[in-house]
């Protein structure tokens, strides 16, 4: 059975994370979590440290989530995240499986920033097509603000779309194509003017290499980097190049 992104945006995960995750470039995280007794709940909380503001003592407030997989012992129905952060600002997400509402390979989930009922949305998710999965999400008070989405696997390829509203031009086609240690994929955007493209390879075990090139009609910008261990340490390194004005555009190194 094919292995299938999580949602759309991961078509390109395996190559876009070693680019893009985790470059912190100012202060440092803290981040803890616990697992509690409490029906199987889970605390996190992570702090902000940023030694610039010397006004502010170098540390920014605490955010807190938690995670509840049975909430008041309802099978079925889970709190996947309450969180508050370090602002005061609250997000709820919640999830309802079979066990709930009945129907095989269905999972219902709404959001809420438990402040702004128009910014609450809904999105029902389907597995039960072999090797296929599609989502359609909206906002209950405004079901015309839509994203709807699908995906197929075909033997060691990964095809798929997403639509915006019903804004034709607002949707989006990717594939993706693995085979052994060697990834790639594309995404094409805005009428197939808009082209974005990924490669991954694995050369070692603690070694990764990735790179992208997007293309817009206008600039074409490029992304090389990687991930490894030096003498025990993670670290991580990308430069990016804008390609028409034919210069070193941006490089970025991060150590973890």
């Amino acid at each position: 059975m094919v292995k299938l992104p999580g949602k759309f945006d991961d078509v390109v995960k395996t190559a876009k994370s070693v680019l893009e995750d985790d470059y912190k470039s100012k202060g440092y995280q803290l981040e803890a979590k616990h697992k509690t007794k409490l029906d199987g709940a889970i605390l996190t909380s992570s702090v902000d440290l940023d030694f610039a503001k010397k006004s502010e003592g170098g540390v920014t407030p605490a955010k807190i989530s938690w995670k509840f997989p049975k909430p008041f012992g309802l099978v079925g129905f889970a709190i996947d995240k309450f969180e508050f952060d370090k602002e005061g600002k609250m997000k709820i997400e919640t999830a309802m499986k079979k066990d709930m509402h009945k129907v095989d390979d269905l999972v219902i989930q709404a959001t809420s920033d438990c402040k702004d009922a128009s910014k609450a949305t809904v999105s029902l998710t389907y597995t039960g097509i072999k090797d296929a999965y599609a989502k359609f999400e909206t906002k209950p008070l405004k079901v015309d603000d839509f994203t709807a989405e699908c995906l197929y696997g075909v033997g060691p390829a990964v095809v798929g779309a997403q639509f915006k509203g019903t804004d034709v031009s607002k949707a989006s086609v990717g594939l993706n194509f693995t085979s052994g240690n060697f990834f790639a994929s594309v995404i094409a955007k805005k009428m197939f003017s808009d082209f974005t493209a990924y490669a991954y390879f694995k050369p070692m075990s603690d070694v990764s290499l990735a790179a992208t090139c997007n293309y817009g009609g206008k600039d074409v910008t490029w992304t090389v980097g990687g991930a490894g261990t030096v003498a025990g340490i993670p670290a991580k390194a990308k430069i990016n190049i804008n390609w028409k004005r034919t210069r070193l555009a941006r490089s970025q190194f991060a150590m973890g």
